[in-house]
């Protein structure tokens, strides 16, 4: 079933070049009709409470039938035959080689690995979860307001694969789609900015060797959704002005509404090319008008529902919004539009040197001091720590930077700051404006100069604020590329081929070994690793390796077993002055990915991000439920008490084939009013994430007993439970 809606995007690709759009821009187009059908079906479904297998199948089986038709009927515009392509040299051959494996290695990641994001387990795949289980994306009682609150449209992408495939294996593509069609959106952007074969193809390599774009391209969170938005509304602006056809108008008003119903991050960086694209497009006054009331109309109607069921939580939905993701500044000052700006570009310049980065860092406490503003004023920052220089996590998704090319993007920044002072110097009217239908490297670096203003004067500065920047980063790839190709000097080939190998290397690391999501084997504790922890490091290997505490045996390196509490009491008292150090190492978040994807259990992954105890321990509690589950066919109710790591139990379950229903019980903020979309729930099992909680529980009448002691405490009910489930 899942072929379907895939088929289905490539018939609105077809028809779009039927009707006379390039390859890339034809991809662009159906990547925006797509999206916006996917919100039209989930939101229609949904009245009926019909959000199911079947009726997705009829509403997609009609997108390829009228796609059919229309590929069919419509006389195409320009040739349909495949372009010619020129003979490429060695470094194009190089640079395709590159990119195609970066976007092949994290597809097979995207479709290996299972969602294990920590944000995807709050909230991003449990609200997908619930809407599958419901039928419908209504409101319901949820303790995590995220759930409900957050702009849903990359859950509503994530969602059909959900329902159509019948797991999750296929949600991560949704960000990996999103990556691919923003090369594509790269390679145009570079193309009308002037760039040759050469610098379009330079584009696509940047964007690609992306270390946050990497990380995120096989995740379920929904920041690659929103660079996605961003390049559209950046592509059609240009086309609009460029054309004037007001097809580019419609175009880009849905792209820019399907931004504003992804994450507001998206609608900061699309707003200024919006705003480009109305001043400078060669129509009447009243043309634009109109343009801009038709932008404001898609983006109401796009949204109407989502706006319809924040009112239902709040009369102020906006403000509630702004609590929950506590993302925006508390007021719009010049010294933290300063403050942010300084800090993320500290952030992006990091270096693996503990030397540079204290310098970094103590250049950016001065500038704060100059300012007269405290460097982590919670005005404009998010509480939860001092600001810091993340060194320690090239390759977490939450908090990898972009050090390599945040330097090649800096001197493009200089290069084109001295064309800019080359071209006012020389006061020629050809040189100091665009033509008309032309745009310029400057003019769009000035219109995402405009974007980053805004963020640092509407985002607060927040641990993990790379992830924020990546669609600046995947725009100004074309403008950099371009720069630096320039007219193919070959000066500037060899500094292109410099950096483009630079680059490459660095995207090595992500790719190879995603913390989350590591492609091959890493994180073993090693015989000589320990030698250098504790003094007798060697012998304590030697005898963890005797008594049990590997998987698997390998010489110098071996892959943790589940660590019980008699384990860990045994090694306390064979080795008591070292056991404090040893239990450290082998607890760190580092041995979570040990074995690598292709050997490593789905259990073990989804909790991977997790130390190795705490991922022991939850998967025990998981064990504990799938048991229950099995020994009472009547027992398929679970009601959430407490907590935010929710996915999993959906997940873990869902994958042994159970039929259940979770819902959240006794909730008491905004949503606790709310009536459950399915009925109330008579659970069997209730489970509360912490470590201490009473012996029984008393819940409508029913009482349960507790059978599990933490991270995950599982009460059950009394008139089911049963002997012997004790660890």
């Amino acid at each position: 079933m899942q072929l379907i809606f895939w088929l289905a995007f490539f018939l609105l690709w077809a028809v779009w070049m039927r009707a006379g759009l390039r390859i890339r821009e034809a991809l662009l187009a159906a990547q925006v009709v797509q999206a916006v059908l996917i919100v039209f079906f989930t939101e229609i479904l949904s009245v009926f409470q019909a959000l199911a297998l079947w009726p997705l199948v009829a509403c997609w089986s009609t997108v390829v039938l009228v796609g059919l038709v229309l590929v069919r009927r419509i006389r195409a515009r320009t040739s349909t035959a495949l372009p010619s392509f020129p003979s490429l040299n060695v470094w194009d051959i190089l640079i395709l080689t590159a990119v195609g494996v970066i976007v092949s290695v994290t597809g097979v990641i995207a479709l290996v690995a299972p969602p294990n994001n920590y944000d995807s387990m709050i909230y991003h795949m449990s609200r997908v979860a619930h809407w599958a289980a419901n039928a419908t994306v209504d409101n319901y009682p949820t303790h995590i307001l995220l759930q409900l609150m957050v702009q849903p449209f990359a859950e509503y992408a994530i969602l059909q694969t959900y329902i159509l495939g019948g797991a999750d294996y296929w949600a991560s593509l949704a960000q990996w789609n999103a990556m691919l069609a923003s090369l594509v959106g790269v390679s145009l952007l570079a193309e009308m900015l002037g760039g040759n074969r050469r610098g379009q193809l330079l584009a696509v390599l940047f964007t690609a060797t992306l270390p946050m774009g990497i990380l995120q391209s096989s995740g379920t969170q929904n920041d690659y959704l929103a660079t996605l938005w961003a390049v559209c509304v950046a592509v059609f602006a240009l086309l609009l002005i460029k054309t004037g056809r007001r097809r580019w108008g419609v175009l880009c008003a849905l792209a820019f509404a399907l931004a504003t119903f992804t994450k507001a991050l998206a609608v900061i960086v699309a707003v200024p090319f919006l705003l480009w694209a109305l001043l400078r497009v060669r129509w009447s006054v009243r043309q634009k008008i109109a343009l801009a009331f038709f932008v404001l109309a898609v983006v109401l109607a796009v949204n109407a529902a989502f706006l319809h069921r924040m009112a239902e939580l709040s009369p102020h939905p906006f403000q509630e919004m702004k609590l929950v993701g506590k993302a925006g500044v508390d007021c719009v000052d010049v010294r933290g539009i300063l403050s942010s700006a300084v800090r993320g570009v500290a952030t992006q310049l990091a270096l693996p040197s503990d030397q540079w980065n204290a310098a970094l860092l103590s250049a950016v406490q001065r500038v704060h001091a100059w300012i007269g503003l405290d460097v982590n004023d919670p005005r404009f920052t998010v509480p939860g720590g001092p600001f810091l220089l993340w060194l320690s996590a090239p390759v977490l998704e939450d908090l990898a930077t972009n050090p390599v090319h945040s330097w090649v993007y800096l001197f493009s920044v200089c290069s084109l700051l001295w064309l800019a002072v080359y071209r006012l110097i020389n006061r020629a009217k050809s040189q100091r404006e665009d033509p008309p239908g032309r745009v310029s490297v400057l003019s769009f670096t000035a219109a995402l100069a405009l974007a980053v203003l805004l963020f640092c004067a509407l985002v607060k500065w927040q641990v993990w604020i790379s992830r924020f920047h990546l669609p600046f980063f995947v725009l100004f790839s074309a403008a950099a590329a371009v720069t630096i190709v320039g007219r193919g000097s070959k000066l500037r080939s060899y500094l292109a081929s410099l950096v483009a190998i630079g680059m490459c290397i660095g995207a090595l690391l992500p790719l190879l070994f995603n913390q989350q999501r590591s492609l091959l084997p890493s994180g073993a504790l090693t015989k000589a690793g320990l030698s250098r922890s504790v003094e007798r490091g060697g012998e304590i290997f030697d005898w963890l390796q005797r008594n049990g505490y590997f998987r698997e045996k390998e010489g110098r390196a071996g892959y943790l077993n589940m660590v019980t509490a008699e384990m860990r009491g045994r090694l306390k008292a064979a080795y008591p002055a070292e056991y404090e150090t040893v239990w450290s190492l082998i607890t760190d978040d580092t041995l979570s990915f040990s074995r690598g994807l292709f050997y490593t259990s789905q259990e073990e992954l989804i909790f991977g991000r997790f130390g190795k105890v705490l991922r022991d321990d939850l998967s025990y509690n998981v064990r504990f439920i799938r048991r229950q589950l099995q020994r009472d066919n009547g027992c398929r109710e679970i009601g959430f008490l407490s907590g935010v790591i929710e996915y999993p139990l959906w997940s873990l379950l869902r994958s042994d084939g159970f039929s259940f229903r979770i819902e959240h019980i006794m909730v008491d903020n905004a949503s606790g009013r709310l009536p459950y979309p399915r009925g109330e729930p008579e659970p069997c099992l209730i489970v509360q994430e912490g470590t201490e909680g009473p012996a029984t529980m008393d819940y409508r009448g029913r009482i349960y007993q507790r059978g599990t002691y933490g991270p995950y405490l599982v009460y059950v009910d009394e008139t089911i439970l049963l002997k012997g489930n004790g660890r």
